[in-house]
């Protein structure tokens, strides 16, 4: 599945002084539609909620920008 979308995709990883925070994998669906295929956080950086980010965004009373 994976190797399925890293050849169309972009990788970007967010580092902090040489540590590897977070990578995510976007790929352009066409029609100007952006997918993340891939989001990983380093453990040792991990912090804030399981909840879905629309389940954070209402319990936390914050707008969403889908709306």
């Amino acid at each position: 599945m994976v190797n399925k979308y890293l050849s169309r995709g972009r990788m970007y990883i967010l580092f902090k002084k040489n540590t590897a925070i977070a990578e995510c994998v976007v790929t352009d669906e066409g029609d100007g539609i952006l997918e993340i295929k891939n989001l990983a956080t380093n453990p040792i950086f991990q912090v804030g909620t399981s909840d879905s980010p629309l389940t954070f965004l209402q319990k936390n009373r914050l707008q969403s920008p889908w709306s």
